[in-house]
């Protein structure tokens, strides 16, 4: 979906309290990258990781100053559960990319200790 597409289904009262709105952001930089950030419903409040939003959080994308569109939004209406299932993934991901990281740093002390 659109922003626009979005803020209509929003403004006519179809979002239920289950769904979650799937926001996703496509950088376009010296290489594409996304970010994901998922959008809850309570019912009176929409809310993300920085708190409560508002219907004009879905405005639309402006060029920048060179005329060229450095991101694009996209939404996509998921489950509650599907949102949790992916957060919980995407934390899983983070924390063995950690432990990683703190193996590597053990078998480098492991082999100065040698």
């Amino acid at each position: 979906m659109s922003n626009r597409e979005i803020i209509d289904y929003i403004l006519s009262n179809k979002l239920k309290k289950d769904e979650v709105i799937k926001e996703t952001c496509i950088y376009y930089d010296s290489e594409e990258s996304e970010e994901v950030m998922y959008i809850f419903n309570n019912e009176t409040d929409l809310w993300d990781d920085n708190g409560k939003i508002s219907i004009t959080s879905f405005c639309d994308v402006l060029p920048q100053l060179s005329g060229n569109i450095a991101y694009k939004y996209t939404y996509e209406i998921i489950s509650k559960e599907q949102a949790q299932k992916e957060l919980r993934q995407k934390e899983n991901l983070r924390e063995i990319e950690r432990l990683k990281s703190k193996l590597s740093i053990l078998e480098e002390e492991v082999k100065d200790s040698e």
